[in-house]
């Protein structure tokens, strides 16, 4: 959604993202947003059952350099692919595949080890899908390191985790973008 997209071109433009994996290619928009908007950046996205919004993606991003979509299992092929594009670091993940609170914890403890010290998670769909139980057993688990929000001002109300000294230089967006759900 357009609301999405302006609120990570903000983040991208904020936290210049040289590392970004995204988990769920579908038709590709996310991935292609992203290449354009971090064009300097290495991006992986991967999909498993579109294998036709691959070869769109592919189509899209053909002129981009350091930019690809795979076909590819989450979560067991995070560490390849991370490993194999990315260098083994990961400064920002888009997590936008299988909607399932199991899943959103599985695939954090795939990416989790390659999560570099300004990491920012966008976990795509959490209040729109029913995602908010993993999403709060993480924040409980972790909240130590990273910052949780939700994106309350997001169509799909997204979920957020950035590193903790990461989240304190740009407080006040995220305090714009997503409020306490206290208030």
């Amino acid at each position: 959604a357009n609301d999405e997209a302006n609120f990570l071109y903000l983040m991208c433009e904020l936290y210049e993202p040289k590392n970004i994996l995204v988990i769920g290619n579908s038709y590709g928009f996310s991935m292609t947003f992203l290449s354009l908007a971090n064009p300097d950046a290495k991006v992986i996205g991967f999909d498993k059952f579109r294998t036709n919004g691959i070869e769109v993606t592919k189509n899209l991003i053909k002129d981009l350099n350091n930019k690809w979509v795979v076909k590819g299992s989450t979560p067991d092929d995070i560490p390849k692919l991370t490993e194999t594009y990315l260098d083994g670091s990961i400064d920002l993940v888009l997590v936008d595949a299988v909607h399932t609170n199991e899943m959103q914890t599985a695939e954090w403890s795939k990416y989790l080890p390659y999560l570099s010290d300004s990491a920012v998670v966008v976990f795509h769909d959490v209040l729109s899908c029913g995602l908010l139980e993993s999403y709060e057993a993480l924040n409980a688990q972790y909240k130590t390191d990273f910052e949780f929000r939700l994106v309350l001002k997001s169509s799909s109300g997204m979920g957020l985790a950035i590193r903790k000294q990461n989240f304190e230089k740009h407080e006040n967006l995220f305090d714009y973008f997503c409020p306490k759900t206290s208030s």
